[in-house]
């Protein structure tokens, strides 16, 4: 997105990455699935929606630092999009390296809780990582209403979050006149 000369590569910047981010919140709420009895997932799940919120913080907290930044004939949001960007793809190598593939074999755990995971993996049995991957199942989802339940859920979450952290700026300054010249 740092390199987009028209509204036609944007868009198409925006799409790809529509596409590719889609799956990241269901996926680990799914991993949290793997891990977490149904019970302990509530809290889970709104820990990660409040890291993702303190990461809009940090993220607007990077923008104003680089919005300076004008070198090599670039914009400062472009320069923005090229950072974050070397920043990803430096970290994708290090989390396929270290993440666990999986919890009942992580090397983050002693043997202690390795037992204690393998543990609820039997006495849970939605807790089902041994199931295999088949079109059967995918088809049967997509006749589940709660899949569509779900997606409205995540839309509406992902357009409250996500879009006021991005636009706050933008509607503050629709709204008029700056603060500091209404107390003169």
């Amino acid at each position: 997105m740092g390199f987009v000369k028209n509204i036609n590569q944007l868009y198409a910047c925006r799409l790809l990455i529509g596409f590719f981010e889609a799956g990241l919140i269901p996926c680990i709420n799914a991993y949290f699935g793997m891990v977490y009895l149904r019970s302990e997932m509530s809290k889970r799940s709104a820990t990660m929606y409040g890291f993702s919120a303190f990461a809009g913080a940090i993220g607007g907290l990077l923008a104003s630092a680089v919005s300076n930044v004008t070198a090599g004939g670039l914009t400062s949001w472009s320069w923005l999009f090229i950072i974050e960007g070397i920043i990803t793809i430096a970290c994708v190598p290090i989390v396929y390296l270290v993440f666990p593939k999986d919890v009942r074999t992580a090397w983050l755990f002693n043997e202690q809780e390795r037992e204690i995971v393998r543990l609820r993996f039997e006495l849970n049995p939605h807790l089902c990582i041994e199931e295999k991957f088949t079109r059967t199942k995918v088809a049967s989802a997509f006749r589940d209403p709660k899949l569509y339940l779900h997606a409205v859920m995540e839309f509406s979450v992902s357009l409250s979050l996500f879009s006021f952290t991005t636009f706050l700026t933008a509607i503050i300054r629709g709204l008029g006149t700056p603060a500091s010249t209404l107390s003169s």
